[in-house]
């Protein structure tokens, strides 16, 4: 049998699958305890919420329907994984090479949940004050440059006596900076850590000190600060757990770098220049026969392409005391991580080669480390293996379905093939409990690595 591949063209039609909602076929309500039953498979509370923590949900930040597209998406996972296994596409190479890199990462996860989550509960004080905060509503002005030497200036002229309306008129029009006006409260997400925290901390009519923050440095203005948030008893106990879940995604973040940090210290890792640009060659070469440089890399590097004696990656990229990673296992990884890296330059894809094996190296002592604390074997990492599994072969499935051109230029055709499955599929949903799951729209937000926060969580995303 012919196995489809993952190709970037292909991966067009994949996108639409996390798109997809439509009406599930309905017979008798589930038992007690279980949220939907498809083709004989429950659908439970506790595996709907460890599936959204294991991967990305679209638009899950919106309240409207949120558990009804979680559930819309797992029902979908189930029907395509179901048809998938039936076409025997469980044996190809792609699945079993999947199925290996998710047992690893699901072991990180287990060590997440062993050693990190357990000490990062936050206490009765720190949730009552966030709970204060939460229901001010701060507008603020902000400048924002990703410039070191721009950032120095704006120190040395607000020492010297320079107001931030100095500097907003000093750099208008400055396509090196970026002056917004902000409206946030306390916890929603709309702007970095770092600026909230300064932002609370500075009186009204005042401007802040530089903030640097993971790539840039900032610098903002507090304009106002009013009460606009008036909860009921019964709100203010549904808000405290939702802030509770926030500071502690915080805290663990804190702590799993810390974790990381004394992890990675002693280990010598050297990463080898001339391994690395072969890859870097390779890659480039990729790119520029691939049609669309919009795709992932990991996408591109699944399709056809004849080796020359223009590369070799047998040559050495990574040495450490325990093992050694050549261009070959290198190309291995960006296909299984489907990280994004930057291909705009050979410079840009060098540095985040460099950061993208810094990650890769340190999830293989976290698994090593897993491994010697006998996890392989916990029963999250059984459920979480399984629900990957399904979620790898789902998207086998879906990439089955545009296996031609024609198929792959009409997206209405992928969504009538997957409403298909669904309308011959025995479903049944109990909707009473549906309605009574009430998802804070939090996912796990926990980052291993510094940063890495705007691409991988803990642990990292299987795909992106």
């Amino acid at each position: 049998m012919n196995f489809p591949k993952l190709s970037c063209r292909k991966s067009l039609a994949m996108s639409l699958f996390l798109l997809l909602t439509s009406c599930a076929k309905e017979s008798e309500k589930p038992a007690n305890g279980v949220i939907a039953v498809v083709n004989g498979v429950s659908i439970t509370k506790r595996e709907m919420v460890r599936r959204i923590e294991l991967t990305p949900v679209p638009g899950f930040h919106r309240h409207k329907d949120r558990s009804k597209r979680v559930l819309d998406m797992l029902i979908d996972e189930i029907t395509l994984s179901q048809w998938a296994k039936a076409q025997g596409f469980e044996d190809s190479p792609e699945y079993k090479e999947a199925i290996k890199f998710i047992e690893q990462q699901a072991m990180i996860r287990e060590l997440f949940f062993t050693e990190i989550r357990s000490n990062a509960v936050p206490d009765s004080q720190k949730i009552d004050l966030a709970l204060r905060k939460s229901m001010l509503r701060l507008t603020v002005q902000t400048m924002v440059t990703e410039n070191k030497e721009i950032a120095d200036k704006w120190r040395k002229r607000m020492d010297s006596g320079k107001t931030f309306k100095d500097l907003t008129e000093d750099y208008k029009g400055d396509p090196a900076i970026k002056i917004k006006d902000l409206s946030l409260h306390w916890g929603d997400g709309s702007v970095p850590i770092q600026v909230e925290n300064v932002a609370y901390q500075t009186a009204v009519g005042e401007s802040s000190d530089v903030i640097k923050l993971a790539n840039a440095y900032a610098v903002l203005y507090v304009e106002n600060i009013a009460q606009d948030v008036f909860l009921t008893p019964y709100a203010v106990n549904m808000k405290q757990l939702q802030i509770k879940e926030v500071l502690r995604a915080r805290k663990e973040t804190v702590l799993a770098n810390e974790y990381v940090s004394r992890l990675m210290k002693p280990l010598s890792v050297e990463q080898m220049g001339d391994g690395l640009e072969e890859v870097v060659k390779f890659i480039k070469k990729r790119v520029e026969l691939n049609e669309n440089n919009g795709f992932p890399l990991a996408q591109i590097m699944n399709e056809e392409l004849t080796l020359s004696d223009d590369f070799d990656l047998s040559l050495p990229v990574i040495k450490t005391p325990d093992f050694v990673w050549t261009g070959n296992d290198v190309t291995v990884l960006l296909r299984n991580y489907n990280y994004p890296i930057d291909k705009s330059s050979s410079a840009s894809l060098r540095k985040t080669m460099t950061e993208f094996l810094k990650s890769t190296v340190t999830d293989y002592y976290l698994a090593a480390r897993a491994g010697q604390n006998g996890l392989q074997s916990a029963e999250r990492v059984t459920e979480d293996v399984h629900i990957w599994s399904r979620y790898f072969l789902s998207f086998i499935g879906l990439s089955a379905f545009s296996d031609s051109d024609s198929i792959l230029n009409d997206k209405e055709a992928i969504v009538r093939h997957v409403k298909a499955l669904r309308e011959k599929a025995a479903i049944e949903i109990n909707h009473d409990f549906l309605e009574s799951i009430k998802l804070t729209g939090i996912p796990m937000v926990t980052v291993w690595k510094n940063r890495f926060n705007k691409h991988l969580a803990a642990p990292p995303l299987v795909k992106y």
